[in-house]
């Protein structure tokens, strides 16, 4: 599923990597004993784990229901039990899509996961403070980039694109 998705080759070993539970997040840089500041960028409550990271932290799910507000997306809505993996929680996802959706909606996981990757990255390295609405923008440009580079899964009225 992961290398037919129409997305740019970064943002697919992104999720070939999450779905693989080797992103290098706090966990994993706890487990070699490296320094690292333990909690998550966004809510600065639990660990900092790709699950966590992706599915679990009240910022990202926050981020999905935005998403999952926009036309053909209802199926990114989070769940409201905690997901144990990344495969389980797409499993999840991609259970639910109406078939003319599957493909925009494959594209939409890839580009919420690097935008939310993105932002925690800003987070962490250039200390900026997490807003959704910037990650919700650049969702939208990340679309809009993508579909004027070929991405037909993604097509008006498919997504948020004419609202701003």
């Amino acid at each position: 599923m992961l290398w037919k998705v129409w997305a740019p080759v970064k943002a697919k070993i992104l999720s070939w990597l999450l779905h693989q539970n080797r992103l290098w997040c706090n966990d994993r840089l706890q487990r070699r004993r490296w320094p690292n500041p333990y909690f998550c960028q966004f809510c600065l409550k639990n660990l900092e784990s790709s699950v966590h990271l992706f599915w679990n932290c009240p910022f990202t799910q926050a981020t999905w229901a935005k998403v999952a507000e926009w036309n053909g997306c209802s199926s990114l809505a989070p769940p409201l039990q905690d997901q144990g993996c990344t495969p389980s929680a797409v499993t999840t996802i991609l259970n639910v899509i109406r078939a003319e959706n599957r493909r925009g909606v494959k594209t939409m996981i890839m580009a919420t996961t690097w935008a939310i990757w993105m932002e925690r990255n800003n987070c962490t390295f250039r200390t900026k403070n997490v807003v959704l609405k910037d990650v919700i923008d650049a969702i939208r440009r990340m679309m809009e980039h993508w579909r004027l580079a070929g991405a037909k899964s993604i097509e008006p009225p498919f997504g948020d694109l004419g609202v701003r």
